[in-house]
């Protein structure tokens, strides 16, 4: 037994030692520290650079064109909601408030990397050439659609571009995602994979499952999280006791880093350089972008019923990508 003991006692000095844990010989509590992760922004509320080192980190072309799919996709979704109120389709989900983030990263990111999404983010769709004419055939379920009417609308794919088609199943694209990268790592390819989600869905278990997979098995996948501070009808206030999911990742072990997601600016620069450490570190990263959802989670929503409409057009003003970087 006295050998068994000693085993034991090397291999969990070992274990620990390995792992570079520090051992105390008095209990103390370890407590989380709120207000830790700063708020990266470029542009402020009046879309003026606040570093002018950071004016040319983005190529010469592309503030102008994202400026372009913004409106554009703005325009769309205003057309489309009105449809669906007249009964001409039965289901629409806006992104208005969030363009900058789909918009921005997608153009941050490299051709040759996969991008999974959730539901709202056809703004990384319009950058990478999917139309809105497609857009229409996949809502409208004509025999233009790809999937012949037997996806829910706003289900849209397109392996052509890179992006995988996703699904209504909150989460579920997490650990697609974090699978999909790992195979990206056993055939050394130079490439990342996006895992879009939102605040809600990083309270979901498959997205801890895929934290806890990307970082131990070191997977070159960026997690770029969508805060728009409502789950549906739940505020961000109820979902979890934090200042905001990139904490929850980084309770895994995992890089992360918080981004004004209604300045263009930013989630450029931080998803291109997100991007750069996937690449040369073999590891996962995640980026939360702050922002809000100006419109109802779904045209089968009353958001109404739980949020006080003049704070609403308060924070539309307050948080509106087009007009940042107008």
């Amino acid at each position: 037994f006295k050998y068994f003991d000693s085993l034991i006692k090397t291999n969990i000095q070992r274990l620990f030692s390995a792992r570079g844990i520090k051992t105390i010989n008095e209990f103390k509590f370890s407590h989380y520290k709120k207000g830790g992760i700063p708020l990266f922004r470029v542009l402020d509320k009046d879309g003026i650079i606040q570093n002018k080192q950071l004016e040319n980190s983005i190529p010469t072309g592309y503030p102008l064109e994202a400026l372009k799919k913004m409106i554009e996709l703005n325009i769309y979704e205003r057309v489309m909601t009105e449809a669906q109120k007249r009964g001409r389709i039965n289901f629409f989900i806006t992104s208005s408030g969030e363009e900058a983030t789909t918009i921005g990263c997608a153009a941050a990111l490299n051709q040759d990397d996969w991008i999974f999404t959730q539901y709202r983010e056809a703004g990384a769709y319009l950058w990478r050439g999917f139309s809105t004419e497609q857009m229409t055939n996949q809502i409208m379920g004509n025999i233009e659609d790809p999937t012949k009417g037997r996806q829910m609308p706003m289900h849209f794919g397109d392996s052509t571009l890179r992006i995988f088609m996703n699904s209504s199943l909150i989460a579920t694209q997490m650990p697609q995602a974090v699978g999909c990268a790992f195979s990206f790592k056993f055939q050394n390819l130079n490439a990342i994979v996006a895992a879009f989600l939102g605040d809600g869905a990083s309270s979901e278990g498959d997205s801890q499952v895929s934290y806890n997979m990307a970082q131990t098995l070191k997977c070159p996948v960026l997690f770029l999280c969508r805060n728009n501070q409502y789950a549906l009808s739940t505020p961000s206030s109820k979902q979890f006791d934090l200042d905001g999911p990139a904490d929850n990742a980084m309770g895994h072990g995992m890089t992360v880093a918080r981004v004004d997601g209604c300045d263009f600016y930013a989630v450029y620069i931080a998803v291109k350089n997100a991007r750069n450490y996937c690449i040369e570190n073999k590891l996962p990263v995640f980026l939360e972008f702050s922002l809000y959802r100006h419109g109802d989670h779904s045209s089968s929503d009353d958001s109404a019923s739980y949020r006080d409409q003049k704070n609403v057009e308060k924070m539309r003003k307050l948080y509106n990508p087009i007009e940042r970087l107008t």
